[in-house]
């Protein structure tokens, strides 16, 4: 039979235990709040600064700009994916939705597709699916400076002008609350504005002008 004794040092312990859990909930709330709040400082800008390129394609005079990067291909014969995903497992159905979302838009276009990931938790998964990986990054959970992105940035813009890809699309999560994460696919070269109607319901032409 179990000792008074014994009793209260297990109930002691369940109370420390107690007070630990309580502790490093405090510090998790701490820390998502405060990524939310980066998440939600950048949204803005990033909104605008893609609502002036999508207007910029679609404007009247459209057909007098020339740039590389707005060039659509007559035939598209490749793709390259970047596919954002997580650091770390243990967060639901998060890379795999991503994952998921990605090889559906592989498998509907029917095209040669390669992928770049960011992210350690995306590389393990797309390569369990035997997709192409033509190359990693690390992601940075703490913070994101512009250093961070001129790396893949710059092998993604040199690949499209060399034409080893005919169009790149982005598969990404998009942040909508602590609750709810809602994967997407977005072409971001050539700039293609047949999908963005729901991009555009959020920052609209009135906004920017």
């Amino acid at each position: 039979m179990t000792s008074a004794k014994e009793i209260k040092k297990r109930i002691k312990s369940i109370s420390n235990t107690k007070k630990i859990t309580k502790a490093m909930e405090m510090v998790a709330a701490a820390k998502m709040r405060r990524s939310v709040e980066a998440v939600l400082r950048t949204r803005t800008y990033a909104n605008l600064g893609w609502a002036t390129i999508l207007n910029i394609s679609e404007s009247k005079d459209a057909d007098k700009i020339s740039h590389p990067l707005l060039e659509k291909r007559k035939e598209v014969k490749k793709a390259l994916i970047v596919l954002i995903a997580s650091n770390r497992g243990l967060c639901g159905g998060f890379n795999s939705a991503i994952i998921n979302k990605a090889l559906a838009s592989v498998k509907k276009h029917k095209i040669p597709t390669d992928f770049i990931i960011i992210g350690k938790r995306g590389i393990s998964i797309a390569s369990r699916f035997g997709q192409n990986i033509i190359s990693e990054f690390e992601k940075n959970d703490s913070s994101l400076i512009m250093t961070d992105v001129v790396a893949p940035a710059k092998m993604i813009i040199n690949d499209f002008l060399e034409k080893k890809y005919d169009k790149v699309l982005m598969a990404y999560t998009d942040f909508i609350s602590p609750a709810k994460q809602v994967p997407r696919m977005r072409q971001i070269l050539p700039v293609d504005i047949a999908n963005e109607d729901e991009y555009l319901g959020v920052v609209g032409k009135s906004e920017i002008l």
